[in-house]
Parts: structure tokens; C-alpha cells; sequence
């Protein structure tokens, strides 16, 4: 009996000397993403934006993904002048943070910059609706809220069958209607931020200039020239090739090589 009792002690220690190592790197870790971060706010405020975009990049390559993070990145690269990164990563940040203002502001001011403008067609307006709407909140804060929701309506079900006075009942019917159609509301709001956030189908361009076939491959038609920093839609990819529908909904193939995701 004793023999097992030591070898439970043993267990237990090895238990917590493996978890407090774990630990203990996780905080060195975290240490050394806060002082390569702090490293790059000092060169920011110095006026070494190339330094400090080089810094950025290198937090994100560690895998560190934060709105915060990409738009810090997109005002280095708005100061460098290198306006097809700035919107890149304004547009990155938008992803992780749609109500992120300060983002929404900047993308602004880098995309007046851009050589070309492009005059875009406009979509059905319920659907600038729709996606005015959705860009309130991020997946997980549509996500919160449809829980919200849940609760207080049955909170609201639970004062209707409780109580037996009208006035009480009412509130907790009406209520509970509410509310089922803000969860309706709040769960479609949360799937659509999902699938933007998963699906990634829109690029910036980031050759200086590309020319937009009418065919995937050099000898098709010349449909039109693009500059860096213009907005699209990948639609399919062929081989090196990929299919994009610009602002204004001309459709042509560019190679992959001249996009970055966002």
C-alpha cells in the first residue's frame, strides 16, 4: 500500500512540475510578444515606421492575430507611404473588429489615395443593410448576444406561465416574441460574421499594375488595368490563375501572385 501511495506522490509531482513548466513558458512567452510590442509602439512614436512594421509582422508571424494589431501594422504602412499594405490590414483589422472606428477611419483616408478610382456598383439595399448591421458587433459578440437574448426570453415564458395576473402574462408573451426575434436576429448576425471571418473571399492587390483577362491565361483579352490597393472579389482559382469581380463588376482573371487575401 505504501508502495502505491509513493508512486501516487511521484505521479502528482511530475503532474504539477509539468504544468508549471507549461505555465512558466506561457508567461516568457507572453513577455516576449509585450516587449516586441512595446519595442514597436517606441519605433512607431520615433518615426522608424519600416523598423516598426517589420516588428508588427513579426508578432503576427508568431501568430499573434488582434485588430489591434493590424491596425497599428496598417498606420506603419500608411506612413511608409505603402498604401496597398495600409489597406490590407486596415481591411484585416475591420475582419477581426468590425466596429473598430479608428480602422474604418483610416481605410478611408488610404483608400482616397489609391490611383485608380474605381466607381463601385451598389448592392440591393437591403443588403448594405444587412451588412451595416452585421459589421456592429464581431461573431462573438452577435454570439453573446443571441445567449442574451435567450435567457431573458425565457425569463419572459417563465413570467407568463407563473403568474396569474393579465397584465404580467402579456408582458412575459410580448416579451418572449421580442426577444425570440432579436436571438433570430443576433444568431443570423453571428453566421454571417462566421462565414465572412472563415471564408475570405475578398483581396487587395498589391502589384503596382495588373492587367485584368478576359481569359485565364496571356492570351486573352485585355479587359482592363488596375492599380495596387483596389478591392476584390475572388470568385475561382485556376491552376495560377484566379477570377475576381472588381468594384465596379467587371469579372476577368489576374494570377494569384498580384492579390493578397485579406
Amino acid at each position: 500500500m505504501s508502495r502505491y501511495k509513493n508512486i501516487i506522490i511521484v505521479l502528482c509531482v511530475f503532474v504539477q512540475a509539468s504544468v508549471t513548466a507549461v505555465a512558466s513558458s506561457d508567461d516568457r512567452s507572453d513577455v516576449s510578444i509585450q516587449r516586441e510590442h512595446e519595442a514597436a509602439v517606441e519605433q512607431y512614436k520615433e518615426g522608424n515606421y519600416e523598423v516598426a512594421a517589420a516588428k508588427y509582422e513579426m508578432l503576427i508571424a508568431q501568430g499573434c492575430h488582434t485588430a489591434d494589431l493590424y491596425y497599428n501594422l496598417g498606420n506603419c504602412y500608411y506612413k511608409s507611404n505603402d498604401i496597398a499594405r495600409s489597406i490590407l490590414n486596415y481591411e484585416r483589422a475591420l475582419l477581426y473588429a468590425p466596429s473598430m472606428e479608428d480602422a474604418r477611419h483610416n481605410l478611408l483616408l488610404a483608400n482616397a489615395k489609391k490611383k485608380d478610382k474605381v466607381e463601385e456598383v451598389g448592392e440591393f439595399f437591403l443588403t448594405e443593410k444587412k451588412e451595416a448591421l452585421s459589421n456592429c458587433l464581431s461573431s462573438n459578440g452577435w454570439a453573446v448576444m443571441s445567449i442574451v437574448c435567450n435567457l431573458l426570453m425565457l425569463a419572459c415564458l417563465l413570467c407568463y406561465f407563473y403568474y396569474r395576473k393579465r397584465l404580467y402574462r402579456q408582458i412575459g408573451f410580448w416579451g418572449a416574441g421580442v426577444f425570440l426575434l432579436l436571438l433570430c436576429l443576433s444568431t443570423e448576425m453571428s453566421r454571417t460574421q462566421k462565414r465572412k471571418f472563415e471564408n475570405r473571399e475578398y483581396a487587395i492587390v498589391m502589384s503596382p499594375s495588373v492587367t485584368v483577362s478576359s481569359t485565364p491565361d496571356e492570351q486573352g483579352e485585355n479587359l482592363v488595368v488596375m492599380h495596387e490597393g483596389i478591392k476584390v472579389k475572388v470568385k475561382s482559382r485556376l491552376g495560377k490563375w484566379v477570377e475576381v469581380r472588381l468594384p465596379n463588376g467587371t469579372i476577368g482573371w489576374i494570377q494569384e501572385t498580384d492579390i493578397e487575401i485579406i
